[in-house]
């Protein structure tokens, strides 16, 4: 189901993909039930992924930090309905809070197994081709033990025409794990 956030960000609930489910307590060792639902967060980007520039990687920064921003409230939201979500960092593929025994999550690899993106060599790594932006898109992903349709449930009312899209810094809080 998509979500409407906001211009230049799409939002979208599904069942896990296939990786997810084979491989949820590799992901994250520390959880007793399975991954039952994600949400996937993207982004557009004012540059190429692929640009390494250091306005690209600032620009990068901004977008990883507009994830967070937005996102570790929602699994924060998720926590008091009783359910379990974290929130991968897209710039480690590790949870963004607790601790990384795990595996790490390769969300370009998620999204184009659960969107059917196209993907395109970026050096030694792979980027994510949205069908309107092409590889200008920064991903991110919440997986969560609850039923799509509850995360849903969840999700719609958070990301309401009245969310504010604009990061104050000084409301961003890092966990350095």
């Amino acid at each position: 189901m998509q979500l409407d956030i906001g211009e230049d960000i799409e939002g979208a609930v599904h069942p896990p993909s296939g990786f997810i489910r084979q491989h949820w307590r590799r992901l994250l060792p520390h959880w007793s039930t399975p991954v039952l639902s994600l949400l996937i967060l993207l982004q557009r980007s004012p540059t190429s992924i692929d640009d390494y520039t250091a306005a690209a990687e600032r620009s990068k920064q901004q977008l990883r930090d507009r994830a967070i921003h937005l996102l570790q409230p929602l699994t924060e939201r998720v926590h008091q309905s009783d359910y379990r979500a974290i929130l991968f960092d897209p710039q480690t593929g590790y949870p963004y809070q607790g601790t990384m025994p795990g595996i790490p999550l390769n969300d370009v690899a998620v999204i184009y197994d659960v969107l059917g993106y196209d993907l395109e060599q970026c050096g030694e790594c792979y980027c994510l081709v949205h069908p309107h932006w092409g590889n200008q898109v920064y991903p991110a992903i919440v997986v969560c033990s609850a039923i799509p349709a509850v995360l849903e449930a969840i999700a719609i009312p958070y990301f309401s025409p009245t969310l504010d899209l604009q990061i104050n810094p000084s409301q961003l809080q890092y966990r350095h794990c």
